[in-house]
């Protein structure tokens, strides 16, 4: 809520539409950390299947709980999918300014349209793909029970299967993959566009423009602070994730290991709130005092000018 009153009250005017940009992620952060909580997601790791299922005081409510665990699926892959969309409008910004009367006022939606389709596809493929199914449930009910004390024929849950090798040593591929496979697409999208519009931009705040210096140093700071932004969750979140996912392909068991991301992915919020209260000279500066520590210096120094003048 801090990070949105200073979004509110204090960023410079010359952000312009961005600032509805950042607001939207500030938003996006408290609804990811309030259905985290909701969900209470534990996973875990076994064999070939990876599971995750409800904690939390929903974990009596086996249709209302599949339904949370899928939008959690969905918010968690919305936040890569959004900070591409603040990439793409700061290549705009910088590159092609004129591009941005495209972007006022209501029109800055269609650059959300790609977000919430992706986000879309997340979950309802993490819905249908991951459902749960006698054959899952009857694979990991002993391990979660040895675990967590808890019978997941009874709590909401979503796993994944890739495949299973029989007496005859056949291997057997479950649809459960299209979400990995739909996963790395849409990873893939994001972090194409947001190294290319991240590249183009720096490119050209270090080339000559007829942009100011001040606008330029603006530019630098919101760049700066996007890319710290971005790296962030790369690191504690979607690399983690990913390795969730891509070890249960070579039967690697990571078992409670798996909740490690979780863990990350949880204070992420709080983490990201932070980056932009701090890197962001106009917020920093309202966190730490600064701008009244200013003003007294100027006013000091204006209070020493009139006696000095009077004196002579």
């Amino acid at each position: 809520m801090f990070l949105i009153w200073l979004i509110l009250t204090k960023i410079n005017k010359k952000i312009g539409s961005y600032k509805n940009l950042m607001l939207s992620f500030a938003i996006y952060s408290m609804i990811y950390a309030v259905i985290e909580i909701s969900t209470q997601p534990v996973m875990h790791s076994k064999g070939t299947i990876f599971i995750l299922f409800v904690d939390s005081f929903f974990k009596n409510y086996m249709g209302f709980g599949i339904i949370l665990l899928s939008v959690y699926i969905g918010t968690f892959g919305l936040c890569i999918s959004l900070l591409s969309c603040h990439f793409i409008y700061r290549y705009l910004a910088v590159v092609h300014p004129s591009t941005l009367v495209f972007l006022e006022g209501r029109k800055l939606f269609l650059l959300f349209i790609p977000s919430i389709i992706f986000s879309g596809i997340w979950t309802t493929t993490g819905y249908f793909c991951l459902y749960p199914s006698e054959l899952k449930s009857k694979l990991l009910n002993e391990t979660i029970y040895e675990n967590y004390g808890v019978n997941i024929f009874d709590t909401p849950n979503l796993s994944l299967l890739y495949y299973l090798i029989d007496k005859n040593g056949k291997i057997k591929i479950y649809s459960d993959c299209i979400l990995f496979i739909v996963a790395q697409i849409i990873m893939g999208i994001c972090l194409t566009t947001m190294i290319f519009c991240g590249s183009k931009c720096h490119k050209a705040l270090q080339g000559v423009s007829n942009m100011s210096e001040r606008t330029r140093n603006l530019n630098k700071q919101l760049l700066l602070t996007l890319v710290v932004q971005t790296l962030v969750p790369l690191c504690t979140m979607f690399t983690p994730v990913a390795f969730l996912f891509i070890f249960p392909i070579f039967s690697i068991e990571l078992g409670t290991w798996a909740n490690a991301p979780g863990i990350f992915a949880g204070i992420y919020p709080a983490l990201d709130a932070l980056i932009v209260m701090f890197m962001i000279r106009d917020f920093r500066d309202v966190v730490l005092c600064k701008s009244r520590e200013r003003k007294i210096n100027i006013s000091s120094s204006d209070g020493k000018l009139q006696n000095s003048s009077s004196f002579k």
